[in-house]
């Protein structure tokens, strides 16, 4: 019970600063001075973040399993989407790429290729600004 009777007084605690925060916010037309001696914090002041960087460490490595392999790479702050593409012919033909997938996650698991063949890989982020320059090109053989 106490816990309980604890939990509800905490909810009605947070729900009470947030309308204080509301009416201070409204009050004040913005002003930090007052906002500040209120006891309250400024929110940080957002700012578009621009173009996007490209990922990095873009990794390739042979699964155990035949015709798969795992792709990792770092993610890119700001990043809405990743474009994966794929390459199976020469990497420094643009033709020779297509788009695989679009994930919002840093691995992918990559299956039904061709066992013994080496694939090509290059990621590009997808932002509000647009898309990111492609990521160094990196390979492997599928087992």
């Amino acid at each position: 019970m106490d816990k309980q009777d604890r939990d509800i007084a905490f909810t009605a605690l947070k729900d009470m600063r947030s309308d204080l925060g509301g009416y201070v916010q409204t009050t004040s037309g913005g002003d930090a001075e007052l906002i500040t001696s209120a006891g309250f914090e400024m929110e940080k002041v957002r700012e578009p973040l621009g173009l996007l960087s490209a990922p990095t460490d873009v990794r390739a490595v042979a699964s155990l399993y035949p015709g798969k392999l795992l792709l990792r790479y770092k993610g890119v702050k700001g990043r809405l989407v990743y474009e994966v593409y794929i390459c199976s012919g020469d990497p420094k033909v643009e033709a020779d790429w297509s788009l695989y997938t679009s994930t919002g996650k840093n691995s992918l698991s990559i299956s039904d290729l061709e066992s013994g063949k080496e694939y090509f890989f290059r990621v590009l982020a997808l932002g509000s600004a647009g898309a990111s320059p492609a990521s160094d090109v990196t390979s492997a053989k599928a087992a």
